[in-house]
């Protein structure tokens, strides 16, 4: 109703406007939220080989201290004057990269095959959460080995087909390595 004129106003009320604005900012915002939010799903995985050194030649270069194989075009030597024991190429070819990643992570010398809490991925980024990664006394390479990887494969389950970032980290926030690949 106006109030000068007293004649009732053809336009919706400022009070009942405001309450309709308010509750499409609302519905907004939640909107926002729930599409910007990223669902974690935790990730199948099995250990393959907990605790193997990879073969070197002397001046080789230093292997990564993760290494991610997608395919098995991908099964190749991780650096030069590096390369894989047959025990893990063997696993390695006989994989099925349809429906799994193979993943080798230096442990250096712990000799726990359960070393993994877990594996989660959240949007593009995989992290691969372990237990324990203190490495006491006695941490040492043998000439013509590296530092032992355990060597384990992930379920490829949900749609790939983009840069992944794998992440593998102790205690929570401890970063062990972390790489950048490409998962189809």
């Amino acid at each position: 109703m106006n109030m000068v004129t007293g004649k009732r106003s053809k336009f919706m009320p400022l009070r009942l406007m405001t309450k309709q604005v308010g509750n499409l900012a609302l519905l907004l915002m939640v909107c926002a939220l729930v599409t910007g939010c990223k669902s974690s799903q935790t990730l199948s995985y099995d250990v393959l080989l907990g605790h193997v050194p990879l073969e070197t030649e002397p001046l080789s270069e230093k292997a990564p201290n993760i290494i991610v194989i997608t395919s098995k075009d991908e099964i190749v030597p991780p650096a030069q004057g590096v390369k894989y024991p047959t025990t893990v190429s063997d696993l390695l070819s006989a994989l099925d990269y349809n429906k799994s990643v193979a993943v080798l992570f230096l442990v250096g010398q712990i000799q726990k095959d359960s070393i993994i809490n877990k594996i989660v991925r959240e949007g593009d980024k995989v992290t691969i959460e372990l237990n324990d990664y203190s490495i006491g006394p006695g941490n040492y390479e043998v000439q013509g080995f590296t530092l032992p990887y355990q060597l384990i494969t992930i379920e490829k389950s949900g749609t790939w087909g983009n840069n992944i970032h794998f992440l593998v980290r102790a205690n929570q926030t401890d970063i062990v390595a972390e790489i950048d690949h490409f998962v189809p």
